[in-house]
């Protein structure tokens, strides 16, 4: 992905960033989610400066990109929970979390609820009984899964 590729273009009044269009950024996000470190990683890969790219970002979305980094890697944990088996803290690391303990705050912050309630409120609405033991799923009749 390059975004040196890109050429300046406004598409139905769309900010651009020094020729990079906000869709390009929050594309590049959502493909690296894991691996970046914070917005600043962002513009360094797009070779302007932060404070353009934050400003034009947050423009254009009304959400800054350090914002919209924490808002999908939350989708990404509630996908998660939601569709594995995999413990909480096995979610938080993939999801591009460094530590599970800001990762359930910030979880608990934006959902209202912790990330096992998430996934016993989410799993009991869909399937008949679900068996949680040590964050994980023990047994689900419905989902057919069991964890040894």
């Amino acid at each position: 992905f390059h975004f040196q590729k890109f050429k300046f273009v406004i598409l139905n009044g769309g900010k651009t960033c020094m020729g990079v269009e906000t869709v390009a950024i929050k594309s590049y996000i959502e493909k690296n989610y894991k691996n970046i470190s914070g917005p600043e990683d962002i513009a360094q890969k797009l070779g302007i400066s932060y404070e353009t790219m934050r400003k034009t970002f947050t423009r254009s979305e009304r959400i800054s990109p350090a914002a919209y980094i924490t808002l999908y890697r939350i989708l990404v944990c509630k996908n998660e929970l939601m569709h594995t088996i995999k413990t909480c803290q096995e979610i938080c690391y993939d999801a591009g979390f460094r530590r599970e303990d800001s990762a359930q705050k910030t979880f608990k912050r934006i959902t209202g609820m912790s990330m096992l309630e998430y996934r016993k409120k989410q799993c009991n609405e869909k399937y008949d009984v679900i068996l949680l033991e040590k964050n994980k799923i023990v047994y689900s009749p419905k989902l057919n899964l069991a964890h040894q």
